[in-house]
């Protein structure tokens, strides 16, 4: 990028600048996202991503020494048909304050501080991606109550379809039973509906294009 008049690479270069046949293991986008190299055989190899994800585990917080991260693997968060495609590992900071990103440029350190928020940089972000939330609800069918140790945000559809006096089966995870009054009637049972898919497209090749590239930018497939 930095040496003049040679052509420009294409905008949509994420995956362009990995080396593919020589890459055990890379990291895409945000969030911690650790793949392993098909082509390297790295993905096949149980041994190579346990003893990867020990020395992960290892990397100490720049400022107590503690373990900086949680290293998880794949099936412990993701499920569905598409689990293939799913990062091997992911990165989890045990301190908010640390920001996991990918790059492209050769920084000197693997941390880097920032006291100011550069709104012109991809440091310009702040107070995202938290692994701890805040919730609070209030209205007809809410009781006050202590969310239990371990509630997650996967539990949030099951309780609204409560909340609409609707049955939550099949969800990812169970209603927040705490927050819940008691249902004076049953959870009525919906059935899904049928739906015939249309010929049309919905979006415009231009459209496509521009959202499969923004969606690359932010590490998905």
């Amino acid at each position: 990028d930095l040496v003049p008049f040679l052509p420009r690479p294409d905008a949509d270069r994420a995956f362009a600048d990995i080396d593919f046949g020589r890459s055990r293991a890379y990291s895409f986008a945000t969030g911690g996202q650790i793949f392993l190299g098909e082509a390297s055989g790295a993905r096949t190899d149980s041994a190579y991503a346990s003893r990867l994800a020990e020395e992960l585990a290892q990397i100490p917080h720049p400022e107590t020494g503690e373990p900086a991260f949680e290293v998880r693997r794949k099936e412990e968060l993701y499920r569905g048909p598409y689990l293939d495609k799913a990062p091997e590992l992911v990165l989890l900071a045990r301190d908010e304050r640390i920001y996991l990103d990918s790059s492209r440029r050769d920084w000197e350190t693997a941390f880097e501080r920032h006291d100011h928020l550069d709104p012109e940089t991809f440091y310009g972000y702040s107070g995202h991606h938290g692994l701890d939330g805040i919730f609070a609800a209030a209205g007809p069918g809410i009781r006050p109550a202590d969310l239990p140790p371990g509630a997650e945000i996967t539990q949030l559809p099951a309780t609204l379809l409560r909340l609409l006096g609707l049955a939550a089966e099949g969800m990812d995870a169970a209603p927040l039973e705490e927050i819940l009054e008691a249902a004076e009637a049953p959870a009525t049972a919906v059935e899904p509906a049928a739906i015939s898919p249309s010929e049309q497209p919905v979006y415009s090749e231009e459209e496509e294009r521009r959202m499969i590239e923004r969606l690359r930018d932010l590490g998905y497939e």
